[in-house]
């Protein structure tokens, strides 16, 4: 039986201000999003973000992903 890899290897990161906060948009390796606060607090996941494009973090802006956050989480 083999290990799993460490998440940090199965997922890209990305942390981008929107405003006066600061988020962390994690890309895991299945395609799924999640948003996360500066603390590590799970904001938004599947299903709420499933309807993001299927793209690697870095082909949006900083602009464009607080614009998806706002569209799911208000702010």
């Amino acid at each position: 039986m083999t290990a799993s890899p460490p998440v940090a290897q199965e997922s890209e990161v990305r942390k981008i201000a929107c405003g006066n906060r600061t988020y962390v948009i994690r890309r895991f390796a299945d395609g799924i999003f999640a948003v996360y606060d500066e603390a590590g607090k799970l904001l938004a996941g599947w299903p709420l973000t499933a309807v993001w494009p299927n793209q690697p973090i870095t082909a949006q802006t900083d602009e464009d992903w607080c614009a998806l956050i706002r569209r799911i989480y208000g702010h």
